[in-house]
């Protein structure tokens, strides 16, 4: 296995652990509470949803500080462990807690930890790979953080029924004890150097060009210092314009990030108790319907190696008419016939892979921004030698750390804005279910119009 394989490898662990021991608690957390916490049954819904709550809030603040922390270490490896040290104290926290307080303070602990894992796992492999690869790279790390969501559920349940919750724990601990040891074996490379395929250049920035080229001019010593200044406020000019239009670019990637994973994980939300309110369906085929929505992620590497270098944008654009159209079509599909309930799940299938698409392309469009962002400061840090110029206050955001918070921000916030729709609709009777999808399908359209109107990095 090649050194970037193995490190897409390694970081795919690491969000597939992560993602695991996030649901892996939540179905044995109503009898943990009740039994080992002794809470009140009155009390256990609301303790229950108010440990989620943190967990997610907890993300959203620490995404920005790992942004800032990976940005401020020399090396990218470096907070990449520390995030999975932190998972390790969180979770010895959890199980070992007997106090309902320092449950909450682990919750807090693991969802800092989880933004650390995100953001610095995704910084250190933007780093070290090439651009080429981060489309196949952000398909495999979407992939694997689904599969352990799809995992942990199924594993945390009848482990903590036959065998208790020090079970549970033997396992997490198992995953976060496997997932350091892979990351020490990883090679750090040196920051300025990238891991490149064989017979590919490094990534440039063309628009940059100018900006060395102007200094070249100015350490020959033939022109004035009229001329000179006039060509630094040039240069100076050139590459704000670029990093603003790159800037501009990944906040769009972003927006349309956060309202493909708000729809994804509203349809999470609602579709089980939907289907067993309109359909009477049981449980387990409330549950087992979910995975035609999520099935589709098993494709995120096929999708970022194809999609993100064949014409990104209209395969985004694609993705996002498409998952509008199968939207409002989902909100017409109430009926309890055979035929309807079987157009119910191809819907949701394909809704799902439009979700991925969007997903894997706008997730590798933020990756390529942060890494040709990173590339370009260098370049001019190689002008400025004082580093002035990027000491001002809003330039000090637009860095590989910060625009890679965004992106774990973006599915964090998704997460979070996904079941409020649950709660704002009556979504079980059919007037208020087609007004959800309807709702979700115009904010697909409204999708396009914000990437045309920011542009695409890919």
């Amino acid at each position: 296995m090649s050194n970037t394989k193995f490190i897409i490898f390694v970081v795919s662990f690491a969000v597939f652990t992560d993602g695991m021991i996030y649901v892996l608690v939540i179905p044995l957390l109503p009898e943990f509470l009740a039994e080992r916490l002794r809470i009140p049954q009155d009390q256990i819904k609301s303790w229950s949803a108010f440990l989620l709550e943190v967990y997610g809030a907890s993300a959203l603040i620490m995404s920005w500080v790992a942004g800032y922390f990976s940005d401020a270490s020399a090396s990218r490896q470096a907070p990449f462990i520390f995030g999975l040290v932190a998972m390790l104290s969180a979770t010895l926290l959890f199980f070992l807690a007997t106090n309902p307080y320092l449950i909450v303070l682990a919750r807090i602990c693991q969802g800092a930890s989880q933004a650390l894992v995100w953001v610095s796992g995704i910084a250190f492999l933007v780093s070290q790979v090439s651009e080429s690869a981060l489309g196949p790279a952000m398909g495999f790390i979407t992939m694997c953080g689904t599969l352990g969501d799809l995992i942990g559920p199924l594993l945390g349940g009848p482990l903590y029924d036959k065998f208790g919750h020090w079970a549970v724990f033997g396992v997490v601990e198992a995953l976060v004890g496997i997932d350091i040891f892979l990351r020490f074996l990883v090679k750090d490379k040196n920051r300025e150097k990238k891991v490149v395929d064989e017979g590919e250049e490094p990534c440039e920035i063309n628009e940059s060009d100018p900006l060395i080229q102007n200094e070249q001019r100015q350490s020959g010593g033939t022109n004035g210092n009229d001329e000179m200044n006039s060509t630094s406020l040039s240069g100076t000019l050139m590459w704000k314009s670029t990093l603003r239009k790159l800037a501009l670019e990944a906040i769009g990637s972003m927006i349309v990030t956060t309202i493909a994973v708000t729809i994804r994980c509203g349809l999470e939300a609602t579709i089980p108790l939907f289907v067993i309110r309109r359909f009477e369906w049981s449980t387990s085929a409330a549950g087992g319907v979910i995975f035609s929505l999520l099935l589709p992620t098993t494709l995120g590497p096929l999708i970022g190696r194809y999609a993100t270098a064949n014409k990104p944008h209209l395969w985004s654009n694609g993705a996002l008419f498409g998952g509008a159209i199968l939207l409002f079509s989902l909100s017409n599909l109430t009926g309890k016939s055979n035929l309807t309930q079987t157009l119910f799940v191809v819907n949701l299938f394909l809704i799902g892979l439009c979700i991925n698409i969007v997903t894997n392309i706008h997730g590798a469009a933020i990756s390529v921004a942060a890494q040709k962002i990173d590339e370009l400061r260098k370049k001019v840090d190689e002008v400025d030698k004082d580093g002035e110029t990027l000491k001002t206050w809003g330039w000090k955001f637009v860095t590989m750390g910060m625009i890679l918070s965004g992106l774990s921000t973006a599915w964090s916030l998704g997460m979070v804005l996904g079941p409020v729709c649950a709660h704002i609709v009556e979504y079980t009777r059919s007037e208020g279910w087609m007004m959800l999808c309807w709702f979700w399908g115009i904010l697909n359209v409204l999708c396009v119009a914000i990437g045309v109107g920011t542009g695409f990095v890919l």
